[in-house]
């Protein structure tokens, strides 16, 4: 048999709810819309306090933005929403429908940075664990972020990276990544009301720092 070939082609979709079966998998006796009405509340609420977000406060995020809708509406902050995959991109400006929200591909965010962006904060919820370079993808976290900024990881203790021949798990530590760049401050509890037990025992929650230079 070959070596597995990264596919991100998975993740264009044609419309948001395809987008939502592809970021929230049906999990044991949760759906995709269960999982949705009961993790984004959740998480958009830990990000809030972790990240002291106020209508001030730039974010960096990724994916169709179901945290960015909620966190924008909470708070009217302003998100710059990155990925990958242009349908997605396009499918969270309508999904968003909010001048508070601007989404763009790795290129175009480092662009941005180039002109002199700063983000005051940064979440990726379920990201990471796909991304075929996740250190090339921390490091652009990284020089997006002010120095003493937060970036909140909510991810699988696994790699699930999207292959010709399945989700493949390479055995790289997203953890480990994160505190090349950044400070390790906080290991948050998912708690099993806001997330099954069986994914809640299988992911993370942790904070980490942008450390001063």
């Amino acid at each position: 048999m070959s070596d597995p070939r990264y596919t991100p082609q998975i993740f264009d979709v044609a419309n948001v709810e395809a987008a939502k079966r592809i970021i929230l998998t049906p999990e044991n006796d949760d759906s995709t819309d269960e999982r949705w009405a009961k993790e984004t509340p959740y998480l958009a609420g830990e990000f809030i306090d972790a990240l002291a977000v106020t209508d001030a406060s730039i974010l960096v995020d990724c994916g169709i933005g179901r945290l960015s809708k909620e966190l924008i509406e909470r708070t009217g902050c302003t998100v710059v929403g990155v990925d990958i995959s242009p349908s997605m991109i396009a499918l969270a400006n309508v999904y968003i429908s909010s001048d508070r929200s601007i989404g763009c591909a790795p290129a175009g965010l480092r662009r941005l940075i180039n002109n002199g962006l700063q983000a005051d904060g940064a979440y990726a919820v379920r990201s990471l664990q796909h991304c075929l370079t996740p250190a090339d993808d921390i490091q652009l976290i990284c020089d997006t972020v002010t120095f003493g900024a937060l970036l909140c990881v909510v991810n699988s203790v696994y790699r699930l990276i999207p292959t010709d021949q399945g989700w493949i798990n390479n055995g790289e530590d997203i953890v480990e990544i994160c505190a090349r760049k950044f400070d390790e401050i906080e290991d948050r509890p998912i708690p099993q009301e806001s997330v099954h037990e069986a994914l809640r025992n299988s992911s993370y929650f942790k904070v980490f720092r942008k450390p001063q230079p």
